[in-house]
């Protein structure tokens, strides 16, 4: 069985949408439990008065996040495989059964991620699928980019490796997500599918991303323990991959690259005191001293690092796909 897992937090203007998408499944053995999360809305009463059916479960409980709110809602589970997807997301009907033939196929991997939509709230349409991974079903190195690999609603663990690890750290408001799926990509296979059958839908209202925006500081102090915590999952873990330290520095590059372009100063000197002994000790020993001395030599160098890590050809965001691999019932859905 697979245990949708769905956090609720005032979307009762989107959880009808996100629901149906779930309760149309060519795959049926699954059960869903919906968090609500101290929701200040009608959500749960749209969600009674549309829906009757036995596999959905409602849990209520104070407001906590949304990383407590997913980790409830594993904790309430009876399936082996937990598929998680928010309250204002949609699923193509073949998700699950695509994604669960994936799993009997691949019984090794504890990861099973895939490709989605991204509908703008202008109204256009972006694929959200990794260069080079259009149509393509198997094994992956998750570390060549996670970001463009990854994302929560298009996310399948399995629930005992799920629990072996920290899971949704819910003192995060950022990049829990990423490091909750990272975490098992440490000790695990990782599995994806290169089909869009999942779909975003940007400016809703009530959007965690769009209320993250209004908390800088916070999302440093996020950022930075996402890649001390990354890299101790890391090493714990023990098992070799030789895109992790690549990716990592390539990262927490970018981000100093950002935020050097955009003159936030007290939010770079935030983010380089926030990473740990650990993180600094992967770099050179000179790279910190060229980034608390000149921007430009900081974009300099960030730069040149950039050049080298493209020339690795791993998957990056905004690159054009090839559509042709990946049949037309799911691009138009």
């Amino acid at each position: 069985m697979i245990s949708v897992i769905i956090p609720l937090y005032n979307k009762a203007h989107t959880i009808v949408n996100t629901l149906t998408t779930v309760m149309k499944q060519t795959y049926n053995d699954f059960e869903v439990i919906i968090v609500n999360d101290g929701s200040t809305d009608n959500g749960v009463e749209v969600i009674n008065s549309h829906f009757h059916d036995s596999k959905i479960t409602i849990i209520n409980q104070k407001n906590a996040g949304v990383s407590a709110a997913r980790n409830r809602g594993v904790d309430e589970s009876k399936g082996e495989w937990i598929a998680f997807l928010d309250g204002d997301d949609e699923w193509h009907p073949k998700y699950l059964e695509t994604m669960y033939n994936l799993i009997q196929k691949y019984p090794d991997s504890g990861l099973f991620l895939c490709g989605g939509l991204i509908h703008n709230a202008n109204g256009s349409t972006n694929i959200r699928i990794a260069k080079g991974y259009e149509g393509f079903s198997g094994h992956i190195n998750l570390f060549e980019n996670p970001p463009i690999f990854s994302h929560t609603s298009a996310t399948i663990v399995n629930k005992s490796l799920f629990n072996k690890t920290h899971r949704f750290l819910e003192n995060m408001t950022n990049y829990e997500d990423y490091l909750a799926s990272q975490a098992i990509a440490c000790i695990s296979p990782v599995v994806y599918c290169g089909l869009p059958l999942t779909k975003y839908n940007g400016g809703i209202t009530g959007q965690l991303t769009q209320m993250n925006l209004k908390h800088p500081q916070k999302f440093i102090t996020d950022i930075t323990l996402y890649y001390n915590t990354i890299l101790q999952d890391y090493q714990n873990a023990k098992i070799p991959n030789n895109f992790f330290y690549i990716f990592i520095k390539y990262s927490i590059r970018h981000n100093i690259k950002l935020l050097v372009k955009e003159k936030k100063e007290i939010e770079l000197t935030l983010f380089i005191k926030g990473l740990s002994k650990d993180v600094i000790k992967i770099f050179p020993s000179y790279e910190f001293i060229i980034y608390n001395t000149n921007s430009i030599f900081t974009l300099l160098w960030i730069n040149f690092t950039k050049i080298i890590w493209r020339k690795h050809k791993f998957p990056i965001m905004g690159q054009s796909i090839n559509t042709h691999k990946i049949p037309t019932e799911y691009i138009n859905w």
